[in-house]
This record gives structure tokens, sequence and C-alpha cells, in this order.
């Protein structure tokens, strides 16, 4: 753990073919780290494996990792593209939160969850979600201010508190027929221009819709039974 960790004079990395582990915060704050080169055999990349590598411009992982950690890329202000392999069944929490010029991300199929904050503050515009998600965590999207359209797969049954908050160019978000609850401040300051509540949903949380200024329609479903305190308060 920690084996480079603010190392401040890094400014490449190349990694044997023999390294199938990178460890918990190995390279943690190394502030003038530019590229790191990995290669095919490694398996996982540990917890805050490169959190506040705050140069870093180029990483590919290999097809071959399987685990990425939680917080592993937090703070990676310049990455601008990566690709998750199709190996990787869990987008870690904290994954990518704060890398502000992550406009491109590709998730594999076969990916089950996004973890809280995990691409929290990320500059993309678009994402595909795979149809294979079953769950978003909590901040997952918050403050995402580039994203324009959000398509969430089948199977999502609840969009947790805060998810896509603060999304202020989200104007298109699909909402799955298997949703049952919008969590509170879930789309709060968000730039929804219309809303079309599924059918199975039966509770809207406080705060949901809260100040999404350019909302000028919503269709509400036959089976929402409690809609929460200003819910969509300050939508004009």
């Amino acid at each position: 753990e920690g084996a480079f960790k603010e190392c401040d004079n890094i400014k490449s990395v190349t990694l044997p073919e023999t390294v199938s582990v990178i460890g918990k915060e190995a390279f943690f704050g190394c502030n003038i780290l530019l590229t790191v080169e990995l290669f095919e055999g490694l398996v996982e990349i540990g917890d805050r494996a490169f959190a506040s590598c705050t140069t870093l411009e180029n990483i590919t992982i290999p097809s071959t990792v399987q685990k990425i950690g939680e917080g592993a890329f937090r703070a990676c202000y310049r990455i601008k593209e990566i690709v998750i392999p199709n190996g990787v069944t869990v987008l870690e929490k904290d994954l990518f939160n704060g890398c502000w010029s992550l406009s491109k991300i590709t998730l594999p199929e076969g990916l089950l969850s996004i973890g809280e904050y995990a691409l929290k503050e990320c500059a993309m515009q678009t994402i595909e979600i795979p149809k294979t998600v079953q769950s978003i965590g909590k901040y997952a999207f918050y403050e995402c201010e580039k994203l324009r359209s959000i398509n969430i797969p089948e199977g999502i049954t609840v969009i947790e508190s805060y998810t896509f908050s603060y999304c202020t160019r989200l104007a298109i978000a699909k909402l799955p027929s298997s949703l049952t609850k919008i969590g509170y401040s879930s789309f709060q300051k968000s730039g929804l221009e219309q809303v079309v509540v599924p059918a199975g949903v039966t509770s809207i949380g406080d705060d949901a819709f809260y100040s999404c200024y350019s909302l000028t329609s919503v269709t509400i479903g036959n089976s929402v039974t409690s809609i929460g305190n200003s819910a969509f308060f300050s939508c004009d």
C-alpha cells in the first residue's frame, strides 16, 4: 500500500507485465505524473491507486482488469477519456469523482452497478448506461454540468437522492417502466424540460425536481401515492 504515494518527482510510470495488482494508494498524490503504461495481465487497481494525480492525462486500462477500487482516479483533473474493460462489473464509489475534464467514458456490457459519487462533476455530454446496470448510487452524476441527456435502463427501480442534481444542462431523462421511487433531490436544479413519471412509481421524494427552471411539462402516473415537500417547487 502507498508504494509511491506523494512522490512528487515521478512524471511517467511503466509497470512490467508481471504485475497483476496495483495496491491501495500506490501512486496517490503524484502531482506531476503525466503518463502511465499498464500491460495485459493486470487484474486489479486498488482503492485510490491514482487519486489526486492532478496532471495525469493518459491512461489505458488493460482488458484483463476485473476490479477498479474506490476512488482509484478521484480528482484526476486532466483525464479526458477512459474505457472500462468488459470484466469490470462495478463502477466503485468515488471512482472518477472530480475528474473535471472527463468528457468520454465507455462502460461495458455486464456492468451491474454505478456507485455513489462515481462520476460526480465529470464533463461528458452523453453517456450510454449498459442495459445490465441494476443500480445507480446517490450523487453518481451530481453536478455533471455538461450532461445533456440520459437513458436510464430497464431494471432500475430507484433514482437515489441527488443522483442527477445540479446537472444544469440535462434536458432529457428517459425513466424506465421498472421505476418505483424517485428519491429526494434526485433531479434538483437540473435542466429538465419535461418529466414523464412511469406508471409504476409510487413515491416522489422531497425536492425531487426543485428549481428545475426549464420544466414545462409534467406527466405523473396513476400509481403515485406520495409527492414530497417542494417536489416541484420553483419550476418556473
